[in-house]
């Protein structure tokens, strides 16, 4: 019995101008937490894939990945478009 987290982003769900490789290892880590899931949950091992976003700063809401996160999270929470 065990407990693996593996720690990945938002951006594995968001395709981002100059940002392919960043996202693609992203998503290499997500589906392998999804297979991992699977492959291990037999034996009790848990496996979690913690996707954290940004923060919201100057910085960063002048990326080109700012306004499709907030989209993605206004989706995932029901949010309506402002």
């Amino acid at each position: 019995h065990g407990h693996l987290a593996i720690v990945g982003s938002v951006l594995s769900y968001i395709s981002t101008p100059r940002l392919s490789a960043y996202s693609m290892s992203k998503a290499a880590l997500r589906t392998l937490s999804e297979t991992l899931h699977v492959e291990l949950g037999f034996h009790g091992i848990r496996v979690t894939f913690i996707c954290p976003g940004t923060i919201a700063t100057e910085i960063h809401s002048a990326a080109p990945t700012a306004e499709p996160l907030r989209a993605l999270v206004r989706k995932w929470l029901a949010i309506p478009a402002q």
